[in-house]
């Protein structure tokens, strides 16, 4: 009987990891779980809300759903990152000169973030939550903390994003590092572009996720109500999100690039030879080779031609207009709204 040995662990998960691993474990998909989370803190903030009069029995206020909802949101973005990049590390597979165990290992630090500097990131934002409660407070036109029992369910929320945010955001630094470790890693093949197009796709779909979440509560937060410090995070989440997009396709291009190059290096080595052939050909007087070197010749320029062609980017050429479109077409429209009310129009 063969005992298949698993690799070890080159370090202990997140906090996240962990509870990735644990609502796995759930007999409801993930999805379902971090939307329950979201509207159970919802529910505490609208209840509270109609117990201290903020609003009237009833209403639903859209901003407080986001508000409150939005670091389950976040969450079940990240698991559904770390669980696919799972899946799409599978099709990855081929391209890493590795045994199984140190592909198990390799996946591993790709899908799993370190324990103590999550730990550190999370306190950190907690931290930043705090200070920038006592520097700039929520405005009365947001609704927040508006009575000494909605105090304690703003504050618990305002602390849970935080906490949340600051994990994710190291979370996907990790996941950027990671990725151009092992694409450095692999070996390029410019004749099957299509399988490094996996990873892309994934980060997309992650990237528009994002965006939509952020232009969402910015749009449903009260006008009056919104800071320089509620931009700046939209902002900084909204980079580290095209960074996670960017920088494993960077290093994929690096790799590429580098291949391409070496095959350029091997054909004008070929075309420097047939060359010099020729010449002796022509020199001797003997023109029986000449045929055949210009047929090489005509090969090699057909080679040259398509890696010109073969982009050293992994991506389909519609995925950064798809990119672009999500997000600047919603600011223009913003720009363009704004423009038309101070015009009065």
């Amino acid at each position: 009987m063969v005992i298949q040995q698993t690799a070890p662990r080159p370090y202990p998960p997140s906090w996240m990891d962990r509870l990735y691993s644990w609502v796995e474990r759930l007999p409801v998909p993930f999805g379902v779980f971090y939307a329950g989370l979201g509207l159970l803190f919802f529910a505490a903030e609208t209840m509270v809300k109609w117990w201290d009069g903020s609003y009237s029995v009833g209403t639903l206020n859209l901003f407080h759903l986001i508000n409150s909802s939005i670091f389950a949101i976040g969450l079940g973005l990240v698991h559904y990152l770390r669980r696919s990049a799972r899946a799409t590390f599978a099709h990855f597979r081929a391209f890493l000169p590795m045994n199984d165990q140190e592909s198990e290992v390799e996946c591993y630090k790709l899908t799993t973030a370190r324990s103590h500097w999550a730990l550190l990131a999370s306190l950190l934002g907690v931290l930043w939550a705090l200070l920038q409660h006592q520097l700039v407070p929520a405005r009365a036109t947001s609704l927040l903390f508006t009575s000494p029992q909605a105090s304690v369910v703003d504050m618990a929320i305002l602390l849970v994003f935080w906490w949340t945010l600051g994990g994710l955001i190291y979370w996907l630094i990790h996941y950027l590092r990671a990725s151009g470790q092992m694409h450095r890693k692999s070996n390029a093949d410019l004749l099957r572009p299509q399988a490094l197009y996996v990873f892309a796709r994934l980060n997309l779909r992650v990237a528009i996720g994002v965006t939509f979440i952020n232009y969402a509560w910015l749009y449903l937060a009260p006008r009056q109500s919104l800071q320089a410090s509620d931009y700046v995070t939209c902002l900084a989440a909204e980079l580290v999100v095209l960074a996670a997009f960017i920088w494993p396709a960077w290093g994929i291009h690096v790799v590429l690039l580098k291949e391409k190059r070496r095959l350029y290096d091997e054909i004008h080595t070929r075309i420097e030879r047939l060359v010099t052939q020729l010449y002796v050909e022509i020199d001797m007087g003997s023109y029986q080779q000449v045929d055949g070197i210009l047929k090489g010749l005509a090969a090699l320029q057909t080679e040259h031609a398509l890696l010109e062609r073969s982009s050293t980017w992994p991506w389909p050429a519609e995925t950064p207009r798809l990119l672009a479109t999500a997000i600047f077409v919603p600011i223009l429209l913003w720009i363009t709204q704004r423009l038309l009310e101070r015009l009065g129009i």
